[in-house]
C-alpha cells in the first residue's frame, strides 16, 4: 500500500502539469471572429464583428447608416485581462483593458471598468475548397466503373462490345468474347490529367504499356485518342 501511495504522490505533479498542457490559454482561445450579441455599454453595437488574429492584430467591423466601417488595432491577452489599442481620429493611440469573465469555444464575455458586460458569440469558420475543385471531379475519379466499347477506329484494338472496368485500386479488367469464348484480361492503369496509361502482360509474360489521351470523360461517355489519332468511344454501364 505504501508503494501505491508513493506512486500516486509522485504522479500528482506530473498529472497536473499534463492537465495544464492540454488546456488552451485565453490568448489561444480568443483567436477568431466574434460577433457582439449583447451589450450594456456605449461601445460597438450588437452585430459588430471583432476579429482577433494570431499576430496580435484586431479588426472591428460594423455598419453605421448602411455604411461598412472597419477599424484596426492591436490586442494583448494576459491571463484574464484583454488590452485593446486603437488609433483615434487625431492619430493618437488609446488603450482599454477589460476583464475576461467567460471565454470558451462559443462565448466571450468582457467586463469593462464600470462593471458593464459585453457578450460575443464566436463565428464558425467555413472551410471552402476552390469552386473549381468542388464542382469538378478529376479524371481519375470519373473513370472508375465499367465502360463498354461502342465505336472504334482502331483496326487492331478491342472490338465493339468489350467491357473495360477501372477499379479504385488501380486495377483494370478487360472482358471480351472471341469466337463465343469469354476472355478476361487484367492489368493496371494510371490517370494523370488527360493521359490514361494501361499496363498488361503480353503472351510472353512481359509487361506492355500504352498511353492514350482522354478526349471526353463525363458521366456517360469516354473517348480515347491513341497515338495514331484514332479514337475509341465507350459508354458507361449502369
Amino acid at each position: 500500500m505504501k508503494v501505491l501511495g508513493f506512486v500516486w504522490l509522485a504522479c500528482v505533479p506530473i498529472c497536473l502539469a499534463a492537465d495544464d498542457a492540454t488546456k488552451s490559454t485565453n490568448a489561444e482561445k480568443i483567436v477568431g471572429k466574434w460577433e457582439i450579441s449583447k451589450t450594456g455599454t456605449e461601445g460597438a453595437p450588437v452585430g459588430a464583428v471583432v476579429e482577433f488574429q494570431k499576430n496580435g492584430k484586431r479588426i472591428l467591423s460594423l455598419k453605421i447608416s448602411d455604411k461598412e466601417l472597419t477599424f484596426t488595432g492591436t490586442y494583448k491577452v494576459e491571463k484574464d485581462r484583454l488590452t485593446v489599442t486603437l488609433k483615434t481620429l487625431d492619430g493618437k493611440e488609446e488603450s482599454e483593458t477589460n476583464t475576461i469573465k467567460t471565454l470558451n469555444d462559443t462565448t466571450l464575455v468582457l467586463i469593462e471598468k464600470d462593471k458593464k458586460e459585453t457578450e460575443f458569440k464566436k463565428q464558425k469558420q467555413v472551410f471552402r475548397r476552390p469552386a473549381d475543385d468542388v464542382t469538378k471531379s478529376t479524371n481519375a475519379e470519373k473513370i472508375i466503373g465499367k465502360w463498354e466499347v461502342t465505336k472504334t477506329e482502331a483496326a487492331e484494338g478491342v472490338p465493339v462490345g468489350t467491357i473495360v472496368e477501372f477499379q479504385k485500386d488501380g486495377k483494370v479488367t478487360l472482358s471480351l468474347k472471341i469466337q463465343e469464348a469469354s476472355i478476361a484480361l487484367t492489368g493496371t492503369y494510371k490517370v494523370e490529367k488527360d493521359k490514361l496509361t494501361i499496363t498488361m502482360k503480353g503472351p510472353d509474360g512481359k509487361e506492355v504499356s500504352e498511353t492514350d489521351t482522354i478526349k471526353i470523360l463525363n458521366d456517360t461517355t469516354l473517348v480515347l485518342i491513341e497515338k495514331d489519332k484514332k479514337e475509341t468511344e465507350f459508354k458507361k454501364k449502369k
